[in-house]
């Protein structure tokens, strides 16, 4: 377990610089500082949230795991598309990739800290 730790802690550091490395690449004609650093918040977001809950101590071993898979494919996915952005073929609005990985990202992080949270008995379900 110690090890998909270390591998999802570093896909993670991994995927927040090559998403800033691409986006930085596609955005080189960008002459607003502004819209990149907001860039770069927006597609380092992610990734600061899964570091987060890679190095909390408060998953139990079913909610650790779920947490490292995560980040070993948000990382992935996220490299993937955007290097496909930076270094594929031309496509319009190349941005709008930039805006939709890091909100689907945030979907599966939610989903996956709520069942983790669950599994490490965080959640506790209402009964009504």
């Amino acid at each position: 377990m110690r090890v998909l730790r270390v591998v999802a802690l570093l896909a993670v550091i991994a995927g927040a610089v090559g998403a800033v490395v691409f986006m930085l690449h596609v955005g080189h004609n960008q002459k607003s500082m502004l819209l990149l650093v907001l860039f770069f918040g927006w597609d380092v977001a992610p990734f600061a949230a899964l570091a987060w809950a890679i190095v909390s101590p408060r998953w139990l071993p079913a909610g650790q795991v779920m947490v490292y898979i995560t980040a070993l494919v948000v990382s992935v996915v996220s490299l993937f598309v955007y290097y496909r952005v930076a270094y594929g073929p031309p496509m319009p609005q190349p941005a709008s990739r930039f805006l939709l990985v890091p909100l689907l990202s945030w979907v599966l992080i939610a989903a996956t800290v709520f069942l983790a949270a669950r599994a490490s008995g965080s959640v506790v379900p209402r009964s009504d």
